[in-house]
């Protein structure tokens, strides 16, 4: 059996990068969700949070691709 729910593929406290990495996935076709955006209020109130990037589990493998390009291109 395959579990086909969603799947964390990157993690980061930076939500300017969080929103490049969701924009880089959609632009492929692959559909993302921004998981503690208000991270940096937690921050703020001493509890470190990073922002999830979650992605369907059968897209993963192609979203962790895409994540990698991205990152070694900047």
């Amino acid at each position: 059996m395959t579990d086909s729910g969603p799947i964390v593929v990157y993690e980061t406290p930076d939500p300017t990068e969080a929103e490049c990495v969701r924009q880089a996935l959609e632009s492929e076709d692959i559909f993302c969700r921004l998981l503690h955006t208000n991270a940096n209020k937690m921050i703020a109130l001493g509890m470190s949070l990073g922002i999830q990037i979650v992605v369907p589990s059968e897209q993963a493998a192609r979203a962790g691709q895409i994540i990698k390009e991205f990152i070694n291109s900047r």
